[in-house]
């Protein structure tokens, strides 16, 4: 039979197991370090990224000195619209026409040195001078989208759609 041990020796006591004897592994406690280090670094890079953002509320500008007249440019807003219209035996071409010029443009090189111009003339604030384009019902799209193109190229930023009938 197996022996038996006892934590007396041999004059009795209290039977202490093979596997007691041999004691129980410790387990070791570690911390997760991955997520500490991720939130570390991701905390970082915010500070960083944050440090050199100009504080809000600040504008920056300059105000007219004192007692000098105050120079005023007034830009007319008034749209400009760009009408289409088909030309050909089968509508295959497009004539683009300004409004308050009297000559129709065939070429989209030359809608787009004209809206150029006109924006130049209108100054500083062109960009914002609106321009609508208003093509017929009978004329093909990519027409219209090249009249589009166009003005965008031309650095206008307020582009809208008219339309019209026959």
């Amino acid at each position: 039979m197996a022996e038996q041990t006892t934590n007396q020796g041999q004059s009795g006591g209290h039977y202490v197991s093979v596997r007691r004897k041999r004691g129980r592994a410790r387990v070791r406690f570690q911390l997760p370090l991955t997520p500490m280090i991720d939130v570390t670094f991701l905390l970082l890079i915010y500070f960083l990224l944050t440090a050199f953002v100009p504080p809000e509320g600040r504008i920056p500008g300059t105000l007219p000195r004192l007692g000098a007249p105050a120079e005023q440019s007034v830009v007319d807003l008034r749209p400009i619209r760009i009408f289409l219209r088909p030309v050909g035996p089968q509508r295959e071409n497009v004539s683009y026409e300004i409004q308050g010029t009297s000559k129709p443009i065939e070429e989209p090189a030359v809608l787009y040195e004209r809206l150029l111009a006109r924006r130049e003339r209108l100054g500083v604030r062109g960009g914002e001078v609106p321009i609508i384009i208003v093509p017929r019902a009978d004329v093909r799209w990519s027409y219209v989208l090249e009249a589009f193109n166009r003005a965008v190229r031309a650095r206008f930023k307020n582009i809208g759609w008219g339309f019209r009938a026959r």
